[in-house]
């Protein structure tokens, strides 16, 4: 059954196009929704490769694929403002904080924590170093700020998985919660930085 609405998941975000990015908006209300909805999508594509790799399914593959898939899809959301270069640059970095993910998940679920404090120290560096970039793109997003928001964000996906890895449902849905939150709290902040920045590219 969970196979089935995985797969239910996948092929709808697919049809609605969740691994691509919305077009160009022209409003800073279009803005703020269509990133909200990026970060949703990289929650749900999140969640659903951490319950297949904890389960050990053999759906996770294409789990996999899908979030590699959408780190593409959130660069893209910046190229109309910072160009083809930076969206490249950013979504290397995406893909590897993906990669990252996949590979502390794979490791929990493998028994193999003697592994996990260099993983995590890679996580974080990761998501400072795509702070870093941000921050040189727009001098609204501060670099600081992109660091705590980021860490934090990572902090949350964290409960998640161990709540998951433990089998206690409470602790793992009160995390994503909480992590849904805060995502929509991140997308608005990046998408005001955009639309301080770039007052002409909005009605």
């Amino acid at each position: 059954m969970r196979k089935t609405i995985t797969a239910f998941l996948l092929a709808t975000a697919l049809l609605t196009g969740g691994a691509a990015a919305d077009p160009k908006p022209t409003s800073p209300g279009e803005l703020r929704i269509s990133m909200r909805r990026l970060w949703d999508d990289q929650l749900v594509f999140t969640r659903n490769f951490i319950i297949s790799a904890l389960a050990m399914d053999s759906d996770q593959g294409p789990c996999a694929d899908y979030l590699l898939q959408h780190q593409t899809a959130m660069a893209d959301a910046l190229m109309p403002y910072y160009g083809a270069d930076a969206s490249a640059r950013l979504a290397a970095l995406l893909r590897t904080h993906a990669e990252l993910t996949a590979e502390l998940v794979r490791s929990i679920s493998a028994g193999e924590i003697d592994t996990l404090g260099r993983q995590r120290a890679y996580w974080v560096g990761n998501v400072q170093e795509i702070a870093a970039y941000l921050a040189t793109l727009n001098p609204r997003w501060k670099r600081e700020q992109l660091e705590s928001r980021l860490e934090t964000y990572l902090e949350l996906t964290m409960d998640e998985i161990a709540g998951r890895s433990i089998r206690n449902w409470d602790v793992e849905l009160a995390a994503y919660e909480r992590a849904r939150a805060h995502s929509t709290r991140l997308a608005d902040f990046i998408s005001n930085g955009i639309i301080q920045q770039h007052p002409e590219r909005f009605r």
